[in-house]
C-alpha cells in the first residue's frame, strides 16, 4: 500500500494523464486507502479526495491523522506536520473521566489552555468532601 490512494486508479487517455494523488496524512502515516464515502467528488479525478490514512503514528488518529488519540492534545499553533504534534495530557488518573481503553483525556477550554475531563461521580465526591470539611470548620469556629 502507498500514500497515493486519494483517488482510485484511473487509466489516462489522450487528453488527461490522471496522475496518482497522495493522501493528506501530514507525515504521520506511510499508507492510505481510498474510501469513496469520504470523497465529496468521487466521479471527478481533479477535485475531492477519499484518502483514509492507515496506522497513524505520533499519537495521531483520524482519516487524515489530524487529531490526537485519547490522553493527548494538540497545542494551539502546533503544525500538523510536527512529529510532536500531540502532547500527553498529564492528567492524574484519579477522578478524571476515562475512555473505554482506560486512558484519561483532556479538553481544550480556551485558546491554548487544556484541562482534564473530570468524572461526574468524582466531582460529586469532591464537592461532598469539600462541603463536609466546610461544615466541620464551621462547627469548630462557631
Amino acid at each position: 500500500m502507498s500514500l497515493y490512494n486519494d483517488k482510485p486508479f484511473r487509466a489516462g487517455d489522450t487528453s488527461h494523464s490522471y496522475p496518482c494523488r497522495p493522501c493528506q496524512c501530514y507525515g504521520h502515516a506511510i499508507s492510505c486507502i481510498y474510501n469513496e464515502t469520504l470523497d465529496s467528488e468521487p466521479s471527478r479525478h481533479e477535485v475531492g479526495g477519499g484518502g483514509q490514512c492507515v496506522n497513524c503514528s505520533d499519537h495521531t488518529t483520524g482519516n487524515q491523522c489530524d487529531a490526537c488519540v485519547e490522553g493527548y492534545f494538540r497545542p494551539t499553533g502546533r503544525s500538523l506536520y510536527a512529529s510532536d504534534v500531540c502532547e500527553p495530557c498529564n492528567c492524574s488518573s484519579n477522578g478524571v473521566a476515562h475512555a473505554s481503553n482506560d486512558s484519561v483525556h483532556c479538553e481544550q477550554v480556551c485558546c491554548s489552555s487544556f484541562q482534564c475531563s473530570w468524572n461526574y461521580n468524582s466531582k460529586r465526591e469532591l464537592m461532598n468532601s469539600a462541603n463536609s470539611s466546610l461544615v466541620f470548620l464551621q462547627q469548630i469556629f462557631v
